[in-house]
């Protein structure tokens, strides 16, 4: 949408503003921070999303099936 108000004055046209991730369009469904590195994690409750990879170190579960 363009706004002018005389003739000779200047125009505006709006736009629409990034979302609060400071991305445009959509986001995905979900929570999301960054990391310390800039790295850009979302998470939905059923996967996580990063826009790079993360080195995660989780501890091994070992089950005896005997």
């Amino acid at each position: 949408m363009h706004i002018c108000t005389y003739a000779d004055a200047a125009c505006y046209a709006l736009g629409e503003a990034p979302g609060d991730d400071g991305s445009y369009g959509p986001n995905e469904d979900g929570i999301f921070f960054f990391t310390v590195d800039g790295t850009k994690v979302t998470w939905n409750g059923m996967y996580q999303q990063t826009d790079r990879p993360l080195a995660v170190k989780a501890p091994q579960l070992y089950v005896d099936q005997k």
